[in-house]
């Protein structure tokens, strides 16, 4: 049977290992060799008129990065990559904000007293200034980890 294929009884069948092999938005359930999508979960799907198509799994975010448009996209939450399906990658979720010295959420992780205040950052290939939350190093805080499509596009992709 060719790659990514299998022979059961016969005939060559799809059989995975890993997510990674498995069509974008799908995982590997590695008792069966198959590749499904898993019920419930709201991954890249449009929240841009309505947060609440993410229901109560998912956070509706946006991207940050050259060349997005203001579309945003439902990212269930992750604490490794192994969390999220085929095409996504498990990623660090920062929030923007509007004006440098502006308060931000607080983050219930994070150590006692620590807070955090709107910065402004030049971005590459980005026009104008770019305002994020920023932890005491004055770097944007990561709130949370949620699955991001790896291409940096929704649909998500797998790589070739």
């Amino acid at each position: 049977c060719p790659q990514r294929l299998s022979c059961v009884a016969g005939q060559c069948t799809s059989f995975c290992r890993t997510s990674d092999t498995c069509p974008a938005g799908e995982f590997c359930s590695v008792a069966t060799g198959q590749c499904a999508p898993s019920a419930g979960r709201a991954d890249c799907a449009d929240c841009t008129l309505d947060p609440s198509a993410c229901g109560f799994t998912a956070q509706c975010l946006g991207f940050i990065a050259e060349g997005q448009d203001d579309a945003r996209f439902c990212g269930e939450a992750c604490t490794s990559h192994a969390d999220c399906p085929a095409g996504f990658n498990c990623t660090g979720v920062i929030y923007s904000c509007n004006a440098e010295g502006e308060s931000c959420p607080a983050d219930p992780a994070a150590p006692a007293g620590e807070s955090f205040t709107c910065k402004g950052f030049l971005v590459e290939n980005e026009q104008g200034t770019q305002f994020y939350c920023s932890d005491s190093t004055g770097t944007p805080h990561e709130y949370y980890r949620a699955c991001a499509p790896s291409s940096g596009f929704c649909p998500a992709t797998v790589a070739p």
